[in-house]
């Protein structure tokens, strides 16, 4: 894995989201002609594009290529999903809570195996990107006269207000350390 650009739109009334992620990665073999991504069965994916001839899912994405692909070759797609996120062991995942009067509270607790809860990746220390880009969209409302906000690892670099959303855009770095 390259790099992932996370585009998601969370429920904030009730637990959903709707979202694509861009997936750029290289082979690490020759004639490399399908890989996998993780995503937990709750959430379902709608399409991939090009070069994704055709998949499957269940807990995993098996996605086949449209060719075979070689070391050196930088490939990248965008696989599209939505659902209800479930959370793994009960408080591991993407978490729907309320805090004092009923006010929502959404975070998550998925390092390092369970992304894949909320967003198709390569969920494991053994294969993570070097960057993420992450582009969230809320509602644009108050909640006890208290703007909404989103807010992630990295540098918020802008928010667009359109209509009743708000888009938070933004860049995470990730530190990457050898597996012990």
């Amino acid at each position: 894995m390259k790099f992932y650009h996370l585009d998601i739109e969370i429920g904030i009334e009730s637990p959903y989201i709707n979202g694509n992620v861009l997936v750029q990665f290289e082979p690490i073999v020759q004639e490399l002609n399908f890989i996998r991504l993780d995503l937990n069965s709750a959430l379902q994916v709608d399409s991939i594009s090009h070069p994704c001839e055709t998949f499957k899912e269940n807990d995993e994405i098996v996605i086949t290529l449209d060719q075979y692909y070689n070391i050196g070759d930088l490939i990248e797609m965008v696989v599209y999903y939505q659902g209800v996120p479930v959370e793994a062991g009960g408080y591991k995942g993407l978490r729907y809570e309320t805090h004092d009067e009923n006010e929502p509270i959404i975070a998550t607790l998925s390092t390092p195996y369970l992304a894949h809860y909320w967003y198709p990746c390569k969920d494991g220390p053994e294969d993570k990107p070097d960057s993420v880009y992450v582009d969230i969209t809320i509602p644009d409302t108050l909640i006890k006269n208290m703007e909404l906000i989103a807010v992630s690892n990295g540098i918020l670099e802008n928010t667009t207000v359109s209509g009743s959303k708000k888009l938070l855009n933004g860049a995470i770095a990730i530190l990457l350390s050898p597996i012990m």
